[in-house]
């Protein structure tokens, strides 16, 4: 009782391509059936806002300054994190800011982001558009 060296082969081969032919479907069809991720800041959806902050960064959009400031405060961790690079990227400013600090210390840095805003310009056209969303001010916890 022998193997057959060549039917073994032949084997590999079929699987190898029933393989590639279910990826290539399975891509295929992701493809024409996942929606297209929006660029938005007012969307409810986090990846929205990310990729609306990330369309931002990489325009170096000044405009989106004040939107990316209201994104500093949000609840979700990666989200702050991708404001803060976008920020960086606009303006070369981070103002002391850490995604992962606690919220006394992030709203502290977000004031002064509100400040650093202001004084250079980034508020005035956004708020000419209608654009400025609310900033977050002083909590209770932190007035002491």
């Amino acid at each position: 009782m022998g193997v057959d060296v060549a039917s073994g082969r032949s084997r590999f081969r079929a699987a190898r391509w029933v393989a590639l032919a279910a990826l290539a479907g399975t891509a295929f069809g992701a493809a024409c059936h996942a929606p297209a991720r929006q660029a938005d800041f007012g969307s409810i959806d986090p990846s929205e806002r990310s990729a609306a902050a990330a369309q931002a960064a990489s325009e170096r959009d000044r405009d989106a300054v004040p939107d990316l400031i209201v994104m500093l405060d949000s609840s979700d961790p990666a989200s702050r994190m991708v404001a803060i690079a976008a920020l960086e990227r606009i303006t070369g400013e981070r103002l002391g800011y850490s995604a992962t600090d606690a919220r006394v210390e992030r709203n502290a840095a977000v004031r002064r982001w509100v400040k650093y805003a202001n004084d250079n310009g980034y508020l005035g056209t956004a708020r000419e558009k209608g654009a400025v969303a609310p900033v977050p001010s002083r909590t209770d916890d932190e007035e002491g």
